[in-house]
This record gives structure tokens, C-alpha cells and sequence, in this order.
């Protein structure tokens, strides 16, 4: 092979792997930001990520589903807004108040309420001489 040939190759090896890797890199940055906005909306107690979908590409952010209010729909998009490296937001979140939002409300409100029973008790059977003993047989017998 002639050093033409040779130089022409490897030029064109270079510019493969080059755009393989920004393809790949690309791809991975859209995964990763993806991934960023629902663990964000996951831990966010106002939004539920089974409300929105969300998708990324080419670092533009698409919102669809359907929440309660435009509060939680102005929060969905500042949050995407924030995170950086997202370009833009697509914005298709539609406002549906639901009924399956206050079944979950109560749900956790529950939640809450026996997290506190919990709290209370523990810290009265830490301190058990707090109580008279009528009271605490009371108290820790359910």
C-alpha cells in the first residue's frame, strides 16, 4: 500500500470512531438527563413520576401526561428547567384534576399519621418513667 492509501485510511478510522463516540456520548447524556428529571420528580412530593412521561433528545426535553393544576404543571417544567444541560422543554403536560389523587392522599396521610404513632411510642417506651404505669399499659396495648 502506498502512504496515500495508508493516510486516507486512518483518516477515515478517526473520523468513525470520533463520530461513534459523540453518537454514543450523545446517547448517553439524553439517558442520563432522562433519568435526572424522573428521580427528580420521583422525590419530589408535589409531582408523581406516573403522571408524567419524559423523554430527551439531542438535550431537548419532551413533557407529556396529565397532572391536578397548573401549579403542579409550572413546577414539572421549572424543575426540567433547572437541570442542567437540558436545552429546551417541550411542554404537552396536560391540567385533568383527579379523583385517583385524593384516593392517594389519603393513602399517604396515613402513612404519615402511623409514622407518628410510631414516633411517639418509641420515644415513650425510651423514657418509660415519664408515664404512670395505668397510662402507659394504655397507651401500648393495641
Amino acid at each position: 500500500m502506498n502512504l496515500k492509501k495508508i493516510v486516507i485510511l486512518l483518516t477515515l478510522m478517526v473520523v468513525i470512531s470520533i463520530t461513534s463516540v459523540h453518537a454514543q456520548k450523545n446517547s448517553t447524556s439524553d439517558i442520563w438527563l432522562e433519568s435526572k428529571i424522573t428521580t427528580t420528580y420521583t422525590l419530589n412530593e408535589h409531582l408523581s413520576p406516573f403522571d408524567i412521561t419524559v423523554d430527551v433528545k439531542d438535550w431537548v426535553a419532551t413533557l407529556e401526561g396529565e397532572v391536578d393544576s397548573s401549579v403542579e404543571k409550572s413546577l414539572a417544567l421549572e424543575i426540567v428547567k433547572g437541570i442542567e444541560g437540558i436545552k429546551s422543554v417541550k411542554d404537552n403536560i396536560k391540567i385533568a384534576p383527579s379523583v385517583r389523587k385524593e384516593k392517594s392522599s389519603n393513602f399517604m396521610t396515613n402513612v404519615r399519621n402511623a409514622s407518628m404513632v410510631a414516633r411517639v411510642k418509641s420515644n415513650l417506651l425510651w423514657n418509660q418513667g415519664v408515664l404512670p404505669a395505668g397510662l402507659r399499659d394504655l397507651i401500648f396495648s393495641e
